[in-house]
């Protein structure tokens, strides 16, 4: 498990593109974790990501993200008595799709064609 430190990201909107094998076929998220609006809130910082595909025959690609305070670390700022809270994000697929029965199923996704 990668853990990348986004020390800046506290005070500011964090988006997200996916890259790898999706690289290029997705533009960044169209909606992004607003810390400022949510944080004071609740402890748990809640947001429905929106890729746009480059192809407008594709769906966009969704990711539901959750960030949760981490009680074991915190990010320092100026001073020693002013500490910023550290947050784990958890990405999620908007749906899974599970077979908990004893058979195979069959499943089809919507296809979206303009012409």
């Amino acid at each position: 498990m990668w853990s990348p430190r986004l020390v800046a990201l506290y005070r500011c909107q964090l988006f997200l593109q996916p890259a790898g094998h999706l690289e290029g076929q997705y533009g960044p998220s169209s909606t992004c974790i607003a810390w400022k609006e949510q944080v004071h809130l609740s402890s748990e910082v809640r947001s429905l990501l929106q890729c746009q595909s480059a192809d407008s025959s594709f769906l966009p690609l969704q990711v539901t993200t959750l960030a949760t305070p981490d009680h074991l670390s915190f990010i320092s700022s100026q001073r020693e008595d002013d500490w910023d809270p550290a947050y784990v994000i958890h990405l999620h697929p908007a749906v899974t799709l599970r077979n908990l029965l004893p058979y195979s199923i069959r499943y089809l996704l919507e296809v979206v064609t303009l012409r």
